[in-house]
């Protein structure tokens, strides 16, 4: 589950979660375009892929206190429409970065051959599976946040020395899962704790540079 907090933190940098509350999104419907972003940041193919990874293997549900598992993938579509219609609102609001780091960043985003690059490789933009133009317009759109938000981890660490693709950066945060230990108790009830993995020393580190949690979605205890 490494890559989803990492990149939850990204989009909150860039004040995605604000900005969709201000353009007026439900908290499902931000969860589910949230769910858009980073499902092409961490796992990018087709929408559909998307709704299954959000459903099946990611943990961003916990995360976003958010249960993805009945959401129809109608929904993850409404959600690619609504983040393309509300694209002039998700401008840059870093209003607060001093010059040095505007133009690191800038330099980063101006780097063409390696936007394109990383835009077909590293985030899913290519092939492109719908026949509507503004479905086309939505994944495109889509790709490119998951684009800045990317940019944003690796501005962090490269800050520290860290320099890697976001492909090998990707690999590593996967190291991590989400683990469930179930136990059954005297009264016949079931106690289901979960809890992430303990990161390898290189990922504890990765977590340190970018100031958060190694224990993402601490620790959960359900009694059935």
């Amino acid at each position: 589950m490494g890559p989803e907090p990492v990149s939850l933190e990204a989009l909150k940098d860039l004040q995605i979660p604000q900005i969709l509350e201000e353009a007026g999104f439900s908290g499902r419907q931000q969860a589910e375009a949230l769910g858009n972003i980073i499902g092409r940041m961490c796992a990018p193919r087709s929408e559909r892929a998307t709704a299954k990874w959000l459903k099946e293997k990611s943990a961003l549900g916990e995360l976003l206190k958010h249960d993805f598992t009945e959401m129809p993938l109608m929904q993850l579509y409404r959600a690619s429409d609504r983040l393309l219609r509300s694209k002039y609102k998700l401008r840059t609001t870093l209003t607060d970065w001093d010059d040095e780091t505007l133009w690191r960043t800038y330099t980063m985003l101006t780097d063409l051959e390696s936007v394109f690059r990383s835009l077909k490789s590293e985030l899913g933009m290519r092939p492109v599976y719908h026949h509507k133009e503004d479905r086309c317009d939505g994944h495109l759109f889509i790709t490119v946040l998951a684009y800045q938000a990317v940019q944003v981890i690796r501005r962090k660490l490269k800050d520290h020395g860290i320099n890697e693709s976001w492909a090998t950066l990707r690999e590593k945060l996967k190291q991590q899962c989400r683990i469930t230990a179930t136990f059954k108790q005297r009264d016949g009830k079931t106690l289901h704790i979960r809890q992430a993995s303990r990161p390898e020393e290189e990922l504890g580190d990765i977590y340190k540079k970018l100031g958060l949690s190694p224990d993402p979605g601490g620790l959960q205890r359900v009694r059935i």
